[in-house]
Parts: structure tokens; sequence; C-alpha cells
């Protein structure tokens, strides 16, 4: 389950009554929130119940490994695709010289090829990402991962 997601749980159509963990009586069950969810079912006055277990993916950012600043509207940014839920986020570009060329805290702001308003050459940067989020345990998990991205020019 990602989180601020739904998840709807189906416990199977044609039985004469339900009766979830939450005490819902329907077929479905709509959840909100990672844990440990039940239901029981009857037919012809037998009943079984089974449970599962719902916990939270691991939030995965995606960074490309190439892009080209060209301002033609396709890939003129370096930035995380898929930004999800995650918390003190930090990135930093770096050129071979170990020279910082870019460095952002917000998630949404993506490195346009610039450093000190001069457009950068094209070369290999090294990249470096941390954050953190909170697993379906509540616990707080810091990740940091490093790559490299190809400015085309």
């Amino acid at each position: 389950m990602c989180n601020n997601c739904t998840l709807e749980l189906d416990a199977g159509a044609g039985f004469d009554s339900y009766l979830w963990s939450d005490s819902s009586t329907n077929q479905f069950m709509e959840i909100y929130y990672p844990g440990v969810y039940s239901v029981e079912i009857s037919k012809n006055g037998c009943s079984s119940i089974s449970s599962t277990h719902v916990s939270e993916i691991m939030p995965e950012l995606y960074l490309p490994n190439a892009f080209t600043p060209n301002s033609d509207g396709l890939n003129d940014v370096f930035e995380v695709i898929n930004p999800g839920s995650v918390n003190d986020f930090k990135m930093q570009i770096y050129c071979r010289r170990g020279t910082i060329v870019f460095e952002t805290s917000d998630i949404y702001t993506g490195w346009s090829g610039y450093y000190k308003g001069n457009l950068c050459f094209g070369d290999t940067y090294v990249w470096i990402i941390s954050y953190s989020y909170y697993n379906e345990f509540g616990h707080l998990v810091n990740v940091s991962s490093k790559g490299i991205v190809t400015l085309i020019r």
C-alpha cells in the first residue's frame, strides 16, 4: 500500500454474511492505513475467518540517467520522476572536480543544467540524494542513494 492511498479488500462474492474487523458487513472493505484486517464469511450455516497484513511500500525515488537542457520541452530538467511521500529530502549534484553545482531540499525542484547562471558543459555529474519516510510500524527510515547523470548538449 502506498502512502496516502486507499486499498479495497474483497472477501469474495456469494456469501450469506460478511463481518470485517471494523464491524462492517459488506463484501468489500476500504482501508486507508497499513495493519492487520480480518473478515468472517458465512454461507449455509458454515463460517470461515481469514486475515491479511497490509504494509506500506517503501517509497522509491527514480532519477533519469541523462537529460538534455535545450529548451525543447523534453528532458530539460534533471529531477525526481515519481516524487513520493518522503521527509527531509535533499539532493546535491557534483561536477568532476567535486564542486556542488546544484542543491535543493524541494523534491519538486530539479536541476536545469546551470551553475551560477552559466550553462554547464555536457559531461557526467554525480548526484546524491537523502530522504526519510515512516514505515508501517511508525519508525523513521533514513535512505541515502547516489548515482550519475549525463548532461547532453
